[in-house]
């Protein structure tokens, strides 16, 4: 496997590790920053998670406060490595949204993460209400000062977008809110983040984990 691409498993991993209503014994030696608020509403985490992006314009900004302060979420850390964290927040029922960084190398300050809307074993349906649209998603992106282009798959079949500002890279994976819909509306699965263009190759980003 891709070194790029195990890592971006190990970020989903981490996250959905990080997340738990009742901790394991190994989760509660985590460590959790002291974040006095209440998590946001399901309806809310579209506009959390972008007030993150449309702020991102380097590494820093994906440190822990800064994640925090943007999402309302706090984060908690690996025992084994500090630079990884994220958080779980639950949506709808059946689904949740994991946030997970990427270190290059562990014990360095991640400069990539991923975003991922996911099911459980007992989700129902299609893509909750609270994933983001698509085409929301980009018009703020695009507001904020991010070009705007697509990924195609094969037969140019549209597999979701990538939107660049400065050295900011952000790519989205989408999917049909109701493939038998008269009218095709995209919500986002899977968002990566790399902060740093310059020095990172975000390869195979745009796989769905």
């Amino acid at each position: 496997m891709h070194p790029d691409r195990a890592r971006q498993r190990n970020a989903v991993s981490t996250a959905q590790m990080l997340h738990t209503e009742a901790p394991s014994h190994k989760d509660m030696h985590m460590t959790t920053t002291s974040l006095n608020a209440p998590p946001p509403a399901p309806a809310e985490i579209g506009a959390r998670v972008l007030a993150l992006l449309t702020g991102l314009h380097g590494p820093n900004d994906l440190a822990p406060d800064a994640i925090e302060r943007a999402t309302g979420v706090a984060v908690r850390h690996d025992p084994e490595d500090a630079e990884r964290y994220g958080f779980g927040l639950p949506l709808e029922a059946g689904w949740m949204c994991h946030l997970g960084t990427i270190p290059n190398r562990k014990g360095t300050a991640p400069k990539r993460l991923t975003i991922s809307f996911d099911p459980d074993d007992e989700a129902d349906g299609g893509l909750p209400p609270s994933v983001p649209a698509l085409e929301d998603f980009a018009r703020s992106l695009v507001q904020a000062g991010y070009r705007r282009e697509p990924l195609l798959g094969p037969r140019n079949v549209l597999s979701g977008e990538v939107f660049t500002r400065d050295d900011v890279e952000v790519r989205v994976n989408v999917e049909c809110e109701d493939p038998s819909a008269e009218r095709l509306s995209l919500r986002l699965t899977r968002i990566s983040v790399d902060a740093d263009i310059k020095t990172n190759t975000f390869a195979g980003a745009e796989d769905h984990v």
